[in-house]
């Protein structure tokens, strides 16, 4: 055994420093993606639960009135909502007893939204959907806890019969930014 270690001191040392540089490199690839991991990603437009933009659930009326000049109002007195349509048709925000309680915003084909894009695909990997999808004709809405994207359904398949589809792709129409759930 004396024999084989004074032969062979150098290639075992060498094994030992390749084996150590691949655990190395492997820790060090855990450590920076566990820094990634933790850095807060700052959303710009969507923030789920809590507003759009510049505009925030629970504030009052009265602090967004300045905002909503243009915007066409429409009431249902019974339900004690007033709800305010952007000039574009984009965004709509649903106020209940003079609180800002939901934010609906669509945005225009021909214009579309990267921010919002990139926002509601970072939220999406983090949180996941609080029930299954809800199809109505050719749009489906998947419930998040605090936001709700509404998509299009564009079927592959050139058949009538949904039943011939078997694959479908969808295509995002636009958010709804609610309060979040406690129990969600």
């Amino acid at each position: 055994m004396n024999s084989f270690l004074k032969a062979e001191w150098k290639t075992i040392v060498g094994i030992i420093v390749f084996c150590g540089a691949i655990f190395g490199w492997f820790y060090y690839q855990e450590l920076v993606k566990l820094q990634e991991d933790n850095t807060k990603y700052q959303f710009t437009c969507l923030h789920a639960g809590t507003g759009f933009r510049d505009f925030n659930l629970g504030t009052s009326y009265s602090q967004n009135a300045q905002a909503l000049t243009g915007y066409k109002k429409t009431e249902d007195s019974a339900l004690h909502l007033a709800k305010y349509e952007s000039p574009d048709g984009t965004t709509i925000l649903t106020f209940r007893n003079d609180k800002l309680a939901a934010i609906e915003f669509y945005p225009l084909p021909e214009h579309h939204d990267d921010a919002c894009e990139k926002d509601f695909t970072e939220f999406s990997k983090k949180s996941g959907m609080i029930n299954a999808p809800i199809r109505h004709d050719d749009r489906i809405d998947f419930s998040y806890n605090g936001l709700i994207s509404v998509k299009k359904v564009k079927l592959s398949n050139e058949s009538a019969d949904p039943v011939q589809n078997s694959k479908e792709e969808y295509e995002d129409i636009g958010w709804i930014i609610l309060p979040t759930s406690p129990t969600a």
